[in-house]
């Protein structure tokens, strides 16, 4: 069963309403398998078609007013495409506000998308698409920045109805050479300039190593490079997390894998508010310190990100195969929930590296990302 914050009596309300003119208007068991065959004949909005689907079985949970939806909710979230909504006609257009209030809100309301995750898609077509599935956040990454004025890409934003939740990516400190450490640097006041410019409240860091260099001198230069920045970042208003990477990437990535590791550098520099963590579940699923890292983010106030998408078993590509939620073994929900329990009202970003997924339709990847999402936090 699956409970949406929506009293029965007003959803009944907005079908009454909303139901006139509409094909099939009185029926409530359209049958999951039809609904690709119908779409084009029926002016459906997914909220109305998911009451539709279910008000026949609905049940109010004890006092609280809840929705419970029986498990056919799942297989008609799947088929409908979020990106094909059609325009309403006058007669069904009261059913708009607070059925589209329900999914964009109360299920949506946090949720972050990358440009990294749908790749293939420009930066305008990202800002157009997003909003679309009810994404309320964006995550940038730099290669989008690229040839493009700053102002503009932040009114375009803004015009979008998007928050800037984040840049990336800063760091890759560490060098053999003073002349590459010292250059990695001068790229990170960089990317401060331009998340400040973007008004992008975080700059997200991946720490970087060297091959050869053991991890201990490799952890030494990213602190000494963290130092080197903060005051600029401080300035800006902007702050740094510390985004920790599975140890399968400690060659040559970040030699930051644990939130432990995280703590210790932020400790290391005094515990500025600035600094602090970006927890990816990705990277961090596996690490049985986990809820007591967390915890601790919590208290300290270092808690600043929180990324979420899938590990797939098997893993074909070590950076290139991430799944999306629900096609792996990561326990998302219950680290989510964890977070949420610190005090942490922030965006759930979705940063999703796939070759199986960038060689998609990138509409329809949208729409599952967003139904995979819904399910998991409904």
């Amino acid at each position: 069963m699956h409970r949406l914050p929506r009293s029965v009596g007003a959803l009944q309300q907005d079908l009454r309403v909303g139901a006139k003119g509409l094909p099939g208007g009185g029926e409530h068991g359209f049958a999951p398998t039809s609904i690709e065959e119908r779409r084009a004949e029926f002016r459906f909005e997914l909220p109305y078609l998911l009451a539709q689907r279910c008000l026949g079985q609905m049940q109010v949970c004890g006092s609280t007013g809840e929705i419970a939806l029986p498990s056919g909710f799942e297989e008609v979230f799947e088929l409908v495409e979020f990106h094909r909504f059609f325009r309403p006609s006058s007669s069904e257009s009261t059913v708009l506000p607070a059925t589209r209030k329900l999914i964009q809100s109360s299920l949506m309301s946090r949720l972050c998308v990358h440009t990294i995750t749908t790749k293939p898609l420009n930066f305008e077509q990202c800002l157009a698409e997003f909003p679309k599935r009810g994404v309320t956040g964006i995550t940038i990454w730099r290669q989008a920045l690229e040839g493009r004025d700053l102002a503009t890409v932040k009114r375009q934003t803004a015009d979008s109805g998007m928050e800037v939740v984040s840049l990336c990516r800063g760091g890759f400190f560490p060098s053999a050479t003073s002349a590459g450490r010292q250059a990695a640097i001068d790229d990170n006041l960089k990317a401060i300039e331009q998340a400040h410019a973007i008004g992008a409240p975080l700059i997200v860091l991946v720490c970087g190593a060297v091959p050869g260099q053991s991890l201990v001198e490799s952890r030494k230069q990213i602190a000494d490079g963290i130092a080197a920045i903060l005051p600029a970042a401080e300035q800006a208003g902007v702050k740094l997390a510390i985004e920790p990477l599975h140890p399968m990437y400690a060659d040559d990535r970040s030699a930051v894998n644990t939130m432990r590791q995280s703590h210790e550098i932020c400790d290391a520099l005094g515990s500025p508010k600035s600094l602090g963590i970006a927890v990816d579940v990705y990277h961090v699923w596996w690490d049985p310190e986990l809820k007591e890292q967390i915890d601790l983010a919590g208290l300290t106030g270092r808690l600043h990100a929180f990324h979420i998408c899938d590990w797939k078993t098997p893993t074909t590509d070590l950076l290139n195969d991430r799944g999306l939620m629900g096609e792996g073994c990561i326990n998302i929900r219950e680290i989510s929930d964890w977070v949420d329990a610190t005090g942490f009202t922030g965006h759930r970003e979705v940063e999703i590296f796939s070759n199986h997924w960038w060689g998609t339709d990138q509409h329809v990847f949208l729409d599952k990302i967003a139904a995979s999402y819904a399910r998991l936090y409904a």
